[in-house]
């Protein structure tokens, strides 16, 4: 409501909702902050589970846009969809005139948000304080029976079961995929036997030009290529998506593995580069790329749509069973205890490598 014409009518709501045992917000309660104060009125709006409104014969101080406070505040809440219960005066031209407008211009805009406020909903007038008093005393115990609301609950109340039941189901996830992970790299790293090179299958399989995957890198405003061995390549996809990995993050592992091996490096590898090893590894048949979607809840718009659910389908990188077996013999082309070292940590290709026959690096800066 308006401030001034109705400061013993918000006394007598506010104590109204004291005595029923809640917890009344208004201009009144507005703290001392830095912010502006539409923003702090927002925030209370949000906090409340439910929003009186009382129109009298004042339309209120003006804010941004040639409204009122009043009526931009009324706005908000049909907004975000709060329940809201209108008390218009039965009578407005009865009030005296230190109450009601004098300008014709804010009169016109009291009517229309009047007859906007009433036309939005159910509402009771009133002509004096206490009658106000009554009628929103039996407006909000309907609301509180008919429209219950989450409210406020006292910590040692609070009821958490189902939160620990959800984090400890999470914790179990992790382990599992933790558990599949490690299996899955000891089933293609068991080799039996060594293979001492690239043989024809593989040459095959990893036969781009000179066996060598051509990738652009950007450092700071400059781009650049390097040539990276593909056996290299297959082992840090691989080695950073087991079990499975969002695309999204796919970028950020590759620059780190591979870009990462470059002396006194700020380079990123291009998102091109990232779609060209996708598509060579995906003809191949060494790469899956699948969909996951989820389902998430925000609010809605109107008090008859107070929620609404919303689908995101996020992308996954995921080795095939060829994929796996292919990354198993690459793993063990490096031979030598140096090599078998670096294979079996988390970042296969944070080194250069030496092809066991060529002696040339994996990693070459042109």
């Amino acid at each position: 409501s308006t401030y001034e014409d109705l400061r013993d009518e918000r006394r007598e709501i506010l104590d109204t909702i004291l005595q029923m045992g809640h917890f009344p917000t208004g201009m009144e309660h507005l703290p001392a902050s830095g912010q502006m104060p539409w923003e702090i009125i927002k925030h209370m709006i949000d906090d409340c589970d439910y929003y009186v409104l009382v129109i009298a014969g004042r339309y209120g101080s003006m804010t941004e846009g040639d409204i009122s406070y009043t009526e931009r505040e009324y706005n908000y809440a049909m907004e975000i969809g709060k329940h809201i219960l209108r008390f218009p005066h039965a009578a407005p031209e009865e009030l005296p005139a230190n109450r009601v407008e004098a300008q014709a211009s804010m009169k016109r805009k009291l009517d229309a948000f009047r007859k906007e406020a009433t036309s939005q909903g159910s509402f009771k007038t009133w002509k004096s304080a206490t009658d106000l008093k009554l009628i929103v005393t039996q407006g909000l115990s309907y609301a509180f029976s008919h429209h219950a609301a989450t409210g406020w609950v006292r910590a040692d109340q609070a009821d958490t079961t189902e939160y620990l039941k959800k984090l400890v189901s999470m914790q179990e996830r992790i382990e599992e995929l933790q558990t599949e992970k490690e299996r899955l790299f000891k089933k293609v790293t068991e080799q039996d036997g060594q293979i001492a090179a690239l043989d024809g299958k593989l040459l095959r399989v990893f036969a781009f030009g000179d066996d060598l995957a051509q990738i652009i890198v950007r450092d700071k405003k400059e781009e650049r290529m390097i040539e990276i061995s593909w056996n290299s390549v297959l082992i840090a996809v691989a080695s950073s998506i087991i079990p499975q990995l969002k695309e999204s993050s796919v970028h950020y592992q590759l620059t780190r593995k591979l870009v990462g091996a470059l002396p006194n490096s700020e380079a990123e590898i291009t998102e091109s580069s990232v779609r060209m090893i996708r598509d060579q590894l995906l003809a191949h048949q060494l790469l899956e790329v699948f969909g996951v979607t989820t389902e998430r809840s925000q609010y809605g718009k109107g008090r008859d749509n107070p929620f609404m659910k919303s689908h995101i389908t996020e992308t996954y990188w995921k080795l095939t069973q060829l994929g796996l077996t292919t990354y198993g013999q690459s793993v063990a082309l490096l031979r030598n205890s140096d090599a078998k070292e670096v294979a079996s940590r988390s970042d296969l290709v944070s080194q250069f490598v030496d092809l066991p026959e060529t002696g040339e690096s994996s990693i070459r800066a042109l």
